[in-house]
Parts: C-alpha cells; structure tokens; sequence
C-alpha cells in the first residue's frame, strides 16, 4: 500500500488530503508528496507536521515555486514595458496621436 501511495502522490500531492490516516503518517509518502507541493505538509500527521525534514522538503519547494511564480511575473513586466517603449520610441502615443 505504502508504494502505491509514494506512485498516487508524486503523481497527484494533493491526493494526501484524502489518504488514509496511517499514510499521512508515512515519512516517505508525506516527503515525496511536499517535494511536489509543499503547501500538502497541512494533510500530515501532527507528528510528520513537527519533522524538521519534512517541513524543510515543503518550505524549499514553496520557495522554488513562488520563485519561479516572481520572475514569470518580472519576464511579463518586462514585456510590457518594451512593448510601451517601442510605441514611445516611434512617436506614436497608445491613443494614435503624433508626439510633438
């Protein structure tokens, strides 16, 4: 049972809410599932909540995905404002009138 559940939540964190409660109390169940998504530590055991190791797993991964979450948000701001630079640059303002 234990490996299918390792299988059930690499594949699906999330699945840990609903697992039964001898699972949210396996380390290796509960590690593969927060190195996924580290927000599934909540669907723990207490005692797995109180791991230093498993809670580490989960707070490196929510840290890497708002990482990546910041900086699609930077590249799109960039984008923006290269695109704004582009019509400044020609002369044309947004509303279609001539700088000038």
């Amino acid at each position: 049972a234990q490996r299918q559940w390792v299988d059930k939540v690499r594949e699906t964190p999330n699945l840990l809410c609903d697992a039964p409660e001898d699972i949210k109390d396996n380390r290796e169940v509960v590690l593969v599932a927060v190195q996924r998504v580290g927000r599934v530590l909540v669907f723990a055991s207490k005692g797995l909540r109180s791991d230093v190791e498993v809670v580490l797993a989960a707070v490196r991964q929510q840290s890497a995905a708002e990482l990546g979450r910041m900086r699609e948000r930077v590249a799109a701001q960039k984008a923006e404002l290269e695109a704004l630079h582009a019509i400044i640059a020609s002369g044309i303002l947004p509303e279609g009138k001539a700088t000038g």
